[in-house]
């Protein structure tokens, strides 16, 4: 590659929708310094399940999208088209975000002879299947040229699963606190579509509706709290299998008329703007957005000790911590913010600061753009010379 020359990511994925993972790929994309690189975007594009969201979202911001077709598991023909868009386009870096990108991406970048990247932004044992998943996934990281996991605990898992430490380097999650700081002007509007009163105060969580994210504890704990303060409202963000166990158990216990069940919203910025206080129930988390993003909008935050989100929230500083599965404690902590609006407040501004210092954009692009760098130097140095190559 000539050193004039911009280098060129493809970022390659399997998204199944448009969560945290994927809005961590488009502020990569979005933000990675175009004077030095060219960043491109590879997604599956499953002919039984296909989820266009992230091409879609990529395509609107004018990057360069390249649909990856498959139809199964195991399909042979997906190296081929992905070795056809490496070599076409000249990939310096092929950049993957999930199991089925790396076992296919591994392949088709050494094949191609480049170098091959990426990042961890989960591992969780659901069932079986993940975990037998999970160590054929601990098999091939050992082969890429950097693995990124983007919490302490994720790395903690990896070294456990014998990736060797010189490849492990931490990237947390990065959101624009530009963003999310600034409250929208339509808030009022926004509640009114929500049937919020202007009276009434807001509880608010956002996720995929899956068992691992916990909204049925906060939906036992809304029961509770609003027997003591029946001005709250509960706001729940997201969609998932689970939307209609929510709904039925919403109604079960009597609160109907407090929970909203907004779907998939991509106006989050004014859907924080609107909240009071951000909970966060998960089983197990890497590094959630939502908790830098209600951080970044200077929200108090109650969420579990899991994963990665001891890293962002110190319980009593910018949030509370509770335990995973302790609908009492996460009851008591919402009412505490609710009722401390003093402590609310100072929570709410501690966790904007530190988004702002430790957990922007800009900070988590430049540790990539670090890492791609060492990556391309390091390639550069173990190139042959022109010496030998003369005399082969």
């Amino acid at each position: 590659m000539n050193v004039t020359e911009r280098v060129r990511i493809l970022h390659f994925t399997s998204s199944r929708g448009f969560y945290g993972a994927e809005r961590v790929i488009l502020s990569l994309l979005e933000n990675t310094d175009p004077v030095k690189y060219d960043a491109s975007l590879a997604s599956f594009v499953d002919s039984r399940d296909p989820h266009l969201e992230l091409l879609e979202e990529a395509a609107r911001l004018n990057m360069p999208i390249y649909p990856v077709h498959c139809s199964g598991r195991l399909d042979p023909g997906i190296i081929r088209q992905l070795i056809r868009i490496l070599r076409t386009n000249s990939i310096d870096i092929l950049h993957c975000h999930e199991q089925k990108s790396r076992f296919y991406g591994l392949f088709a970048a050494r094949i191609s002879g480049i170098p091959a990247v990426t990042t961890g932004h989960s591992w969780n044992r659901a069932n079986l299947l993940q975990t037998a998943y999970e160590y054929i996934d601990a098999l091939m990281l050992r082969f890429f040229d950097r693995v990124v996991p983007v919490s302490r605990k994720l790395e903690c898992m990896m070294r456990r699963f014998g990736i060797p430490n010189h490849l492990l380097e931490v990237v947390p999650n990065g959101v624009d606190p530009a963003k999310f700081r600034a409250r929208s002007s339509d808030v009022t509007g926004l509640r009114n579509d929500l049937g919020i009163l202007p009276t009434e105060r807001v509880v608010g969580n956002a996720g995929r509706l899956i068992e691992l994210k916990g909204q049925k504890y906060l939906l036992e704990a809304a029961r509770q709290i609003v027997r003591k303060h029946p001005e709250v409202k509960f706001i729940i963000v997201g969609d998932g299998p689970l939307k209609q166990v929510l709904s039925r158990q919403a109604a079960s216990c009597g609160i109907e008329d407090h929970v909203v069940f907004t779907g998939f919203r991509n106006d989050m910025p004014n859907i924080y703007a609107a909240i009071d206080v951000f909970t966060l129930p998960s089983l197990d988390e890497a590094s959630p957005m939502t908790i830098f993003e209600a951080a970044a909008a200077g929200l108090p935050i109650v969420a579990t000790k899991v994963g990665g989100i001891g890293d962002v929230i110190t319980n009593g500083q910018n949030g509370l911590l509770i335990e995973p599965h302790d609908v009492k404690g996460l009851c008591d902590a919402i009412l505490y913010l609710l009722e401390n609006e003093s402590e609310s407040d100072r929570m709410g501004k501690t966790a904007a600061a530190t988004a702002q210092r430790e957990h922007s954009i800009g900070r988590m692009v430049r540790r990539y753009e670090a890492i791609y760098e060492k990556i391309l130097a390091r390639d550069t140095d173990r190139a042959p010379s022109p010496v030998g190559s003369d005399l082969s």
